[in-house]
């Protein structure tokens, strides 16, 4: 397995297998957030960058326990499309992407997932639909 490898998207099919197999990886993050406007002195990655960077910190003081999957670049941000240079996704799209990447992970093996949000416009709909994903996934609720 690479060094201290949490990242999946650095790590090769083997690397990820063998390292469930040996018992890491229990708990995957998934970052979120946006691609949108912070006035005129912020880039528009500024909400996925920081979420991203937050788990790749909290995965590699945990590891081997934690890996963190490809972040979700494009978030809910229809309230800011007056802004040249926002992507947005309607939150129906946006949600049935991250509940796939959830499924995903825990069709692998990560017993745990915890979707790390960075952007204000994602959070009305995972609240919405959390308990639902909670009955489906048999996920315990965050405290």
């Amino acid at each position: 397995m690479a060094e201290r490898e949490v990242m999946m998207d650095r790590l090769t099919r083997r690397e990820f297998r063998e390292g469930l197999e040996a018992g890491h990886f229990q708990t995957a993050i998934i970052p979120t957030g946006a691609n949108e406007q912070h006035l005129e002195h912020i880039t528009t990655g500024h909400d996925i960058r920081h979420s991203t960077h937050i788990a790749r910190e909290a995965a590699m003081n945990l590891y081997p326990q934690v890996a963190v999957t490809v972040p979700m670049n494009v978030g809910i941000s229809e309230h800011h499309m007056v802004h040249k240079g926002t992507i947005t996704a309607k939150p129906g799209s946006w949600l049935a992407v991250l509940f796939d990447a959830v499924e995903s992970v825990i069709r692998h093996g990560c017993k745990n997932v915890l979707i790390l949000n960075g952007h204000g416009g994602n959070v009305a709909p995972v609240k919405g639909i959390l308990g639902q994903w909670q009955l489906y996934f048999k996920l315990q609720a965050p405290n």
